[in-house]
């Protein structure tokens, strides 16, 4: 089972734009795009059908811009966002919101492709996350490991008198240490 694939939203109104980016998308065999849209109303409906990891958001959308857009859906469910614009007046706005990035348009491709290896790799990290919790968790509650002592079982010391009345050879593991006893 290869990696996941990114899943993508593309809503911008420009239509070559639009179809540059779609073109661009399609031929990265990482990438699936979910859906397109061409207005905020059709950005959020896809927002919210398919729950994509990344939405390359135009700034300027009809009837419902970017940002309303994002507002619209609750903080948990907003993918990475990368914002699209004309010029840089909204790009202050766009980092309070925690965009991955702001790309001016026309586009210049090596800004692209460096926004979409950012979400990839974050994408990435975020599944290696999700599988050490997982893992944790069936170790855990299949009781392979023990919950106060990480990987490493709970080590019984076997004590034995060896050598003076202070000096006791203990067994952990396999392995011989001597211990000296405690003054009482």
């Amino acid at each position: 089972m290869g990696p996941a694939r990114l899943r993508v939203i593309l809503a911008h109104d420009d239509p070559q734009t639009h179809a540059a980016l779609v073109r661009r998308l399609a031929a990265d065999p990482e990438v699936h795009l979910c859906a397109d849209a061409y207005s905020g109303p059709e950005a959020l409906a896809a927002l919210q059908a398919f729950a994509p990891a990344l939405c390359i958001l135009g700034v300027r959308l009809p009837t419902l811009d970017g940002f309303a857009v994002l507002r619209a859906l609750p903080a948990a469910q907003r993918p990475a966002v990368v914002f699209l614009a004309h010029d840089e007046r909204d790009a202050l706005r766009a980092f309070e919101v925690q965009a991955l990035d702001y790309l001016l348009l026309p586009l210049d491709e090596a800004r692209f492709q460096a926004a979409l290896a950012r979400c990839k790799q974050q994408q990435r990290l975020q599944r290696l996350q999700q599988l050490t919790s997982d893992l944790q968790h069936l170790l855990v509650h299949g009781g392979v490991l023990d919950r106060h002592h990480g990987l490493d079982p709970p080590v019984h010391v076997a004590r034995h008198p060896v050598r003076a009345a202070d000096e006791h050879l203990g067994a952990a593991g396999g392995q011989a240490v001597a211990v000296a006893e405690d003054a009482d």
